[in-house]
């Protein structure tokens, strides 16, 4: 959560097959994200920097960047 407050962004979500207990080795997490106004440069490191701490892929999405169509990632997203 540190890591996540200091690039910018807040109140993480983890969805996708982590979040339905459907994940496997090779598996990616994806998270959702709230981005903090004011920073974007901060925030766009954010994938790379939990994929290098985590050993994984991850996947992150802000949540103003959600369409509403997206109402799946909201419905299965689990707070952290």
């Amino acid at each position: 959560m540190a890591t996540i407050e200091r690039l910018g962004g807040s109140d993480p979500r983890v969805f996708g097959s982590v979040a339905r207990g459907e994940d496997g080795p090779g598996s990616d997490i994806d998270l959702l994200v709230r981005a903090v106004p004011g920073r974007t440069w901060d925030f766009v490191t954010l994938p790379r920097v939990l994929s290098d701490l985590l050993g994984v892929q991850v996947d992150v999405i802000a949540e103003s960047g959600l369409r509403p169509t997206d109402g799946a990632i909201l419905a299965e997203a689990v707070p952290l």
